[in-house]
């Protein structure tokens, strides 16, 4: 249809030509909002004009041809994905077990893993919070022009004569779109990018935790014996200290809230008037943690957080029997230090 085809060669092209550059978000942000603005304008305009002139049989295919620059703009995003992912050494797949910290990745070296306060790592979540908010513009853009265009389907069905011409050139056609509850438009629902957003915000924020937590099974601290003297008697030992992979793991969840933090405040300056983004991972990721009565910032630490608990617990199941004594109260002593 020539109308699709205008606006995948204007407004889409666009928006598909506009490149993020290493560094912080919002310039990239800027001009992407911008472009999918006109990708959004322009579907609008040509459906506004489309259902005026197409036959009443013809109306529901012809909106979908259109609505098909709403999956390429949704493509746009997932792209960008995985371009972060490439960049920031994980595969698109992690991300569907973003709160399983524990799955095993081959390797931990890239950007991802590493503490926010590292440059690569820091532009990855600069990307990732672009994604985001390009998926909820999407989102938002997307839920109004199908709405709109139900409304016209609806209002263009309710007139008789509308419908006798309709019945007479397609009643297949009349049936299907009569039935507006029930049978959505044949478009890709962009929520599959708004979703992988949201993971891609979540796993980089807990991608730190997962080089200790692997650590854990092999560590030799569980099959370790009490230190002897030089006279060889068995000093006895009255307490344990955390070890050191539990020490790193307990560091890092006392630093997710200013990281936290400082992703959201990256977010707000590059899009002032969006929802904030621990509301729109809330929204999208399949479970949330936390009490009710906590507020949406904690509830998204207690997600990362959670996962890096119960992480611990799997990692430890996996550490071959039988403990040693005093790994019996090394682990003791990691699962206080860990859960307090």
């Amino acid at each position: 249809m020539a109308e699709a085809d205008r606006i995948q060669g204007g407004s889409l092209g666009a928006l598909r030509a506009v490149d993020y550059k290493t560094g912080r978000a919002e310039a990239y942000v800027r001009d992407a909002a911008r472009e999918m603005d006109c990708v959004f304008s322009d579907i609008s305009e040509t459906l506004d004009s489309l259902l005026v002139v197409v036959p009443a049989a013809m109306a529901r295919r012809a909106a979908e041809d259109v609505l098909v620059a709403v999956s390429e703009a949704s493509g746009v995003i997932s792209a960008g994905i995985a371009t972060l992912a490439d960049s920031a050494g994980f595969d698109v797949s992690d991300l569907a077990a973003a709160t399983e910290l524990d799955t095993p990745i081959a390797d931990l070296t890239g950007a991802a893993f590493q503490p926010l306060a590292n440059e690569d790592k820091l532009d990855a979540v600069s990307r990732s919070v672009a994604l985001a908010l390009l998926a909820e513009q999407l989102e938002n853009h997307t839920a109004t022009v199908v709405a709109n265009v139900r409304h016209r389907l609806a209002d263009m069905y309710s007139h008789p004569q509308s419908l006798i011409a309709a019945a007479l050139n397609g009643q297949n056609e009349v049936s299907e779109t009569m039935d507006l509850e029930t049978a959505d438009l044949d478009i890709e629902v962009p929520e599959i990018s708004a979703v992988a957003a949201a993971q891609a915000v979540v796993f980089l924020l807990g991608g730190a935790f997962r080089a200790p937590l692997e650590r854990i099974p092999a560590s030799s601290v569980w099959h370790g014996a009490a230190a002897r003297s030089s006279m060889g008697v068995t000093v006895p030992q009255f307490s344990c200290a955390p070890s050191e992979d539990a020490v790193e793991i307990g560091e890092k969840m006392h630093i997710l809230l200013p990281e936290l933090e400082q992703a959201v405040a990256m977010h707000a300056q590059c899009a002032p008037d969006a929802m904030p983004l621990y509301t729109f991972v809330l929204q999208h990721m399949s479970a949330c943690d936390g009490d009710e009565d906590d507020s949406p910032l904690l509830a998204m630490l207690a997600l990362v957080l959670r996962s890096v608990q119960r992480a611990f617990v799997r990692q430890v199941c996996c550490v071959e029997a039988p403990l040693s004594a005093l790994g019996c109260r090394q682990l003791a002593a990691d699962t206080e230090y860990i859960a307090s």
